[in-house]
C-alpha cells in the first residue's frame, strides 16, 4: 500500500515539476526585454521628417491652460431627476 502512495506522489510530482520545465535557449534569454526596450524608445526624428517647435512662449502657454482649466474643472451638474415609489 506503502509503495503504490509513494509511486503514486513520485509520479504527481514528476508531472507538476513537469510545468516548470522551459524551451527557452540561452540566445533567446532577454529578447523580450530587449523588444519592449525598443518599442519605448523615443525616435531622435519624427518619422514624417519635420522637427517639433517648441518655443518658450507656446510651452508657457500650454502650461497656463492646463493649470487653470484641468486644475479648476466645470462642475457636473446632474440634471435627472429619480422618483422612488
Amino acid at each position: 500500500m506503502n509503495r503504490k502512495i509513494f509511486g503514486f506522489a513520485a509520479l504527481m510530482a514528476g508531472a507538476t515539476l513537469t510545468g516548470c520545465a522551459t524551451s527557452q535557449t540561452e540566445e533567446e534569454f532577454g529578447d523580450s526585454v530587449r523588444a519592449t526596450m525598443a518599442e519605448q524608445r523615443m525616435q531622435p526624428q519624427p518619422s514624417d521628417g519635420t522637427t517639433p517647435s517648441g518655443d518658450g512662449q507656446r510651452t508657457e502657454n500650454v502650461l497656463n491652460v492646463y493649470r487653470n482649466m484641468v486644475g479648476d474643472p466645470t462642475p457636473v451638474v446632474n440634471t435627472r431627476a429619480v422618483e422612488q415609489d
